[in-house]
């Protein structure tokens, strides 16, 4: 540990009374460079930074944050890329359903007596805006409604699946109709309709289907187990009518992007807290003389003055190189140190470069390379939000930008709207005649 040696046979400036005295550092019990004589020894930070301990919580938080980043862009990687090999397992394959099995696929089939399986629409409130001539609009989705009832799948095999989708299904499908009557206001809606080939991705189990019976059916009969899609309790279920495996490739493509900028924003953060870790690592506490404390100013060139607050040190290390020092500090602590010269203070001194050496006890930051590491993560932030082109229409709100005014409604109306309302099958009822009952034949047979 190096040893410094107090002096205070140096001239200061004018502003500072000469420091009386000198002291040889020794080492303490705990490992400390103290002087022999036991004096006050003062303890102020450099202006504008993060004292410890709070120093050690803010980087440590910043730390754990960007290894905790790394480590879920690496996690959401590999499950998409699981969860893209199994869907295209399932796309192609023709073996028969397994219990517990994530994805099923098959062509869609109606459940008896409905006219739809999922259905999205999604509600937008165009604007529009000039600016030096140039016209523009934004359509924005202001409300959604997933209507979705059970439905079935034949798969490959002929197998029958009943699909019970959840409120909140996620329907993978384009967004390929459009209400537009209004304006300013339009209805875009997705729809799963009998004989597309979907692959549903949720939780396949055993239960009771409504429309399976046993061979001996009778009024009576009640359902019959058979092949169930549930939402998984921690996925939900999707319903796709497009390739769900190219979903999930494109997913796993955005997240090792993103893996690779949060390894960017790591490198720049250990670069702009480099003086910081150094003086943490290969700092010791130490005590150098207080030579007094001064006031300046300073102008920019406006013509601004600023006032400037610092304490002057000085203290010779073991190479026999003098040092002397002036550093920055609050207006507080130069408030609270005393007018003369004389006495101690304490430093985190580093040997190597010296630079990094900063007043007080302990490793503290600098203010601007912490708000400079927080600009660094608001930028990673905003390249990954803007790296997830995997999200489609079905991951988030719909937000379509054009350029010109808002163009003038189609007068175009939903499929399901053009086709007239028909009640259901099970539903409907013939008008029933009444029957008078006929004794005469039971009079004969008591006769």
């Amino acid at each position: 540990m190096t040893n410094l040696n107090l002096r205070s046979d140096l001239k200061t400036p004018n502003t500072t009374p000469k420091c009386a005295g000198a002291f040889t550092l020794t080492r303490s019990a705990h490992g400390l460079l103290l002087p022999t004589a036991v004096e006050e020894i003062f303890k102020v930070f450099e202006n504008n930074h993060v004292d410890p301990p709070w120093s050690h919580v803010f980087v440590l938080s910043l730390d754990l944050l960007a290894i905790g980043a790394v480590v879920w862009c690496v996690r959401e990687v590999l499950q998409a890329k699981r969860a893209a090999a199994q869907a295209k397992l399932i796309e192609e394959s023709i073996s028969a359903p397994v219990d517990g099995a994530r994805f099923v696929a098959g062509r869609v089939e109606l459940a008896k007596g409905a006219e739809m399986a999922v259905r999205v629409t999604i509600v937008q409130e165009g604007t529009q805006k000039e600016h030096k001539g140039h016209w523009t609009h934004v359509w924005k989705e202001v409300q959604r409604e997933v209507e979705a009832v059970p439905f079935y799948l034949l798969t490959a095999k002929g197998e029958r699946v009943r699909v019970e989708p959840p409120t909140d299904v996620m329907l993978v499908d384009k967004l390929d109709q459009l209400e537009s009557v209004e304006a300013t206001s339009r209805r875009k809606r997705a729809e799963l309709t009998a004989g597309e080939h979907a692959v549903i991705e949720g939780r396949l189990e055993r239960g009771l289907d409504p429309e399976l019976q046993g061979t001996n059916a009778t009024y009576r009969t009640v359902a019959s187990s058979g092949w169930i899609m549930k939402a998984d309790k921690r996925r939900g279920m999707s319903v796709s009518a497009e390739s769900l495996s190219r979903r999930h490739e494109l997913r796993a493509r955005a997240f090792r992007k993103a893996a690779k900028i949060v390894a960017l924003v790591n490198v720049m953060a250990l670069t702009i807290l480099l003086p910081y870790r150094w003086c943490l690592l290969f700092g010791e506490d130490v005590v150098a003389n207080y030579a007094g404390k001064q006031s300046y100013l300073t102008q920019n060139s406006k013509g601004r003055e600023t006032v400037h607050y610092a304490v002057m040190i000085n203290y010779t290390d073991d190479a026999k190189q003098f040092y002397r020092e002036r550093r920055k500090i609050d207006r507080d602590d130069y408030d609270n140190l005393p007018d003369g010269n004389g006495g101690k203070i304490w430093l985190r001194y580093v040997a190597t470069p010296t630079s990094f050496s900063v007043l007080g006890q302990g490793s503290s930051v600098d203010g601007f390379f912490a708000l400079l590491y927080f600009g660094v993560i608001g930028a990673g932030i905003y390249f990954i939000a803007r790296n997830q082109k995997h999200r489609r229409w079905y991951e988030g709100n719909v937000t379509e930008e054009g350029k010109g005014p808002l163009p003038d409604p189609t007068k175009s109306i939903f499929v399901a709207d053009q086709i007239p309302v028909r009640m259901p099958a099970s539903q409907h009822r013939e008008p029933i005649e009444a029957i008078e009952p006929n004794f005469s034949d039971l009079k004969k047979d008591d006769s």
